[in-house]
């Protein structure tokens, strides 16, 4: 049995409900989930690249102020992926989420 390429995009939104600006956000996405895909871009696109995660630097949030990040994700496996992503606010974990994608064979 042959997979097609599977190409999907993953969206975060960010949103700064406080009276104050935020420190420097990023998000952590670690590699038990990114390493299943053949190809993987982000926007925005200032991204490191560790041992243990992808980190995507967002910056500061003013007070009010949403941003949302997309990463396109694409591969030629079926399979369920899991792994999490973490919210980083000057180096500090703040909250996770386990990220689930099933690609039909």
């Amino acid at each position: 049995m042959s997979h097609y390429p599977t190409q999907k995009s993953l969206s975060i939104t960010l949103q700064n409900e406080g009276s104050r600006e935020t420190g420097t956000v990023a998000l952590r996405f670690d590699h038990t989930y990114m390493d299943n895909f053949s190809q993987i871009s982000f926007q925005p696109s200032d991204l490191l690249i560790t041992e243990v995660f992808y980190e995507l630097a967002v910056g500061v949030l003013q007070s009010a102020e949403t941003r949302t990040v997309i990463v396109d994700l694409a591969t030629e496996h079926e399979g369920i992926y899991r792994g999490n992503v973490s919210l980083v606010i000057d180096d500090v974990q703040s909250g996770s989420l386990t990220l689930e994608t099933f690609v039909l064979p």
